[in-house]
C-alpha cells in the first residue's frame, strides 16, 4: 500500500511555491499580517535558504519512507519482517511453532590399523556433507553435541528392521513388548 504523501521533489516544490506566501503575525499587533519572504526571489540551490528547504525536503522524504514501511508491516499481505507476521498472528491467538532443522543419522569410522581400541572425539558443530544423487546438491549437516567415536564400534551394524507385534484389545491397538506383555 502507498502511505507516502510525497517524495523529496514534491516536498521541495511545495515549499518553494509557498515560500513567498508565508504569513507572519506581528506579536504586538495581532491584526497586522506580513509576508517577510515575499521578496525572496532566488531559487539557486546554493543559496542558504533554498539549501535549508532542500535539507528539510530530504528529511521529510526519509520520514515518509519509514512511515510507509511501518504502516505496511501492520498488514499480513504487505508485511516483510518475520517479527511483524509473528505479532500479527499473536493478535488472533496463534503461536508459531519453533523451526525444525533437517536431521539424519551419522556414522563415524575410526582408523584402527595400529590400535583397535583407538577413540576420537568429534566436537559439536562438525559439518558433514551428504552424498547427493545425480543432479542434486550435497546437503550440509552439523553435529548437535560432541560425539565419542571408537574403533571397536566400526563393526557395529544397525538393525535394519524390527518385527513389531500388535494386539487389538477393547477396540484399541497395543504394541506387545519384547517380553510378550502388552505395553499398557
Amino acid at each position: 500500500m502507498d502511505y507516502r504523501i510525497a517524495e523529496h521533489g514534491q516536498f521541495l516544490r511545495r515549499m518553494l511555491e509557498r515560500l513567498p506566501r508565508q504569513q507572519v503575525t506581528d506579536e504586538i499587533d495581532r491584526t497586522q499580517i506580513t509576508r517577510p519572504l515575499a521578496d525572496l526571489s532566488t531559487r539557486a540551490a546554493d543559496h542558504a535558504s533554498i539549501a535549508l528547504l532542500d535539507a528539510w525536503a530530504s528529511t521529510l522524504d526519509v520520514l515518509t519512507f519509514y512511515q510507509e514501511r511501518i504502516a505496511n508491516e501492520g498488514y499480513l499481505r504487505t508485511a516483510t519482517e518475520r517479527r511483524s507476521v509473528l505479532e500479527l498472528a499473536r493478535m488472533i491467538g496463534y503461536r508459531l511453532k519453533p523451526g525444525v532443522a533437517a536431521s539424519t543419522w551419522l556414522a563415524f569410522t575410526v582408523e584402527d590399523k595400529d590400535d583397535p581400541f583407538r577413540s576420537a572425539s568429534v566436537p559439536a558443530g562438525t559439518q558433514v556433507l551428504s552424498i547427493p544423487s545425480q543432479g542434486e546438491l550435497p546437503q550440509t549437516f552439523e553435529t548437535d553435541e560432541a560425539i565419542e567415536a571408537r574403533a571397536q564400534w566400526n563393526t557395529l551394524r544397525p538393525r535394519l528392521g524390527l518385527i513389531q507385534h500388535l494386539a487389538l484389545r477393547d477396540s484399541d491397538l497395543y504394541l506387545i513388548d519384547i517380553d510378550g506383555s502388552l505395553g499398557l
